[in-house]
């Protein structure tokens, strides 16, 4: 079942309070995008969706989001990519995180640009970005899975 905008912001914002309880003071929400304050200073938490392109007896969950360039930098502190369908299936990074896993060596196009597309398969307890080029090992990914810790 495809969750709408609303409840997918609700539910990421409920993991985000479970688990930093303590440390929040307040809280806003526009859409896709979450405005905590708390001790620690204003945290920004931004929101993407994807459907989950398994296939029809695949019990794996894959997911795809692609990034502009502008994005990367825009004013967030932590970046959420979560299954329209099932909220348990999400990646957290922090901005910087983000960040350096677009520098990889793996994340480079031949022509030397960044890909900024992001394949999140989650298999099993493992999740891997698969977008990397034919014959490259997948980058492991899976410390940041429902990592919802500030």
């Amino acid at each position: 079942m495809k969750l709408s905008r609303k409840n997918i912001t609700m539910q990421v914002l409920s993991k985000f309070i479970e688990n930093n309880l303590e440390k929040i003071e307040n809280v806003e929400t526009k859409s896709n995008q979450i405005i905590f304050k708390t001790t620690e200073g204003i945290k920004k938490v931004k929101i993407k969706t994807s459907k989950n392109y398994n296939q029809e007896e695949d019990q794996n969950t894959y997911l795809w989001r692609g990034f502009s360039a502008k994005e990367i930098e825009d004013d967030y502190d932590y970046m959420t990519i979560i299954c329209s369908e099932d909220i348990e299936k999400a990646v957290i990074f922090t901005k910087e995180e983000l960040k350096q896993h677009f520098s990889l060596e793996v994340k480079k196009k031949k022509n030397g640009e960044v890909d900024f597309e992001i394949y999140p398969h989650f298999i099993g307890r493992k999740c891997i970005d698969a977008r990397v080029p034919a014959g490259k090992e997948p980058i492991d990914i899976t410390k940041y899975v429902n990592n919802y810790i500030f």
